[in-house]
């Protein structure tokens, strides 16, 4: 089996663990990384395990989920009050994103379930998405590769 990778750079975005006992129950932002590892048993044409090129489909989808997003937690409290306040719709609001967990090993698993079966139906079975790593600003990183 061959592999590549692919970094998708610069996703600013904001979470809070509001369970968490320390400073990160706090909204904070980082500047996402997130890196994916590709596998494929037969090599293109040209060569290649996946053509980033026709893949342009997977940089959208990561720039919808994190590029200047606020993710919160399913079970947040913040989430009731911001709809309490009726603020749910409102355009400032728009790039909330409601994740099981936003805690960086969480999100590299998110983002596996989402983009695994997508990867595999655009390019016909050929190419298996292995694993996602999730860096933040460059200091953490946290990888989800399923069992």
């Amino acid at each position: 089996m061959h592999t590549c990778k692919k970094i998708y750079r610069d996703l600013p975005c904001a979470h809070r663990l509001f369970r968490h006992d320390g400073e990160c129950r706090h909204i904070h932002g980082h500047n996402l990384a997130v890196e994916l590892e590709f596998g494929a048993k037969k090599l293109t044409v040209d060569g290649f395990v996946a053509d980033f090129g026709k893949m342009e489909f997977i940089e959208a989808w990561l720039a919808e989920q994190f590029d200047h997003t606020l993710l919160l937690e399913q079970g947040d409290p913040l989430l009731a009050r911001l709809a309490a306040a009726g603020l749910a719709g409102d355009e400032a609001f728009q790039r909330v994103r409601v994740v099981p967990s936003a805690a960086c090993e969480r999100v590299a698993e998110f983002i596996f379930k989402n983009l695994a079966g997508l990867i595999k139906s655009r390019t016909r079975g050929r190419v298996a998405l292995r694993s996602v790593t999730v860096h933040e600003d460059g200091k953490n990183s946290a990888q989800f590769v399923p069992a």
